[in-house]
């Protein structure tokens, strides 16, 4: 099972080294759900934004953030208003924009009690605000948005 599993993960990350980040383990699920999602071409732009601030804002730009890589963008770049976007989704899927009351993320993993999101004004281990990975309680998101 290890065996399987290290060469499975040594094939995401050739796919796409900028997920090394991506929370492999018990907890992470869907790892097919993963590969099919990663063909997003919003996710993938927004996976190779990591580390920069493309917006040139210096507060809450995650929705302003998100207009620029979303496929017929909302309007506003009020996070919560992305709760309007696409179509709604039951649960999280990856590439799915995910919204919290006060921020706006693409879903990059999930399981059973978090989401992983790429996302704009996310602050790093120095309080830095770039687009980052991170990881966010079930429990917090308020919607599930396809595009």
């Amino acid at each position: 099972m290890r065996v399987v599993f290290l060469a499975l993960s040594l094939f995401m990350l050739t796919v796409q080294p900028s997920f090394a980040d991506m929370p492999f383990g018990k907890k992470t699920a869907n790892i097919g759900g993963f590969m099919k999602g990663a063909k997003a071409p919003w996710l993938k732009k927004a996976t190779q934004d990591v580390g920069t601030n493309p917006t040139g804002w210096s507060r809450q730009w995650c929705g302003r953030y998100m207009r620029s890589v979303m496929p017929n963008p909302i309007s506003s770049n009020r996070a919560i208003d992305w709760r309007h976007y696409g179509k709604g989704l039951n649960g999280p899927k990856v590439g799915a924009v995910a919204v919290m009351p006060h921020h706006v993320g693409i879903v990059q993993s999930f399981d059973a009690n978090s989401v992983t999101l790429v996302s704009g004004n996310h602050s790093g281990s120095a309080g830095a605000r770039k687009v980052g990975v991170g990881r966010y309680s079930r429990s917090r998101i308020v919607a599930y948005r396809w595009p």
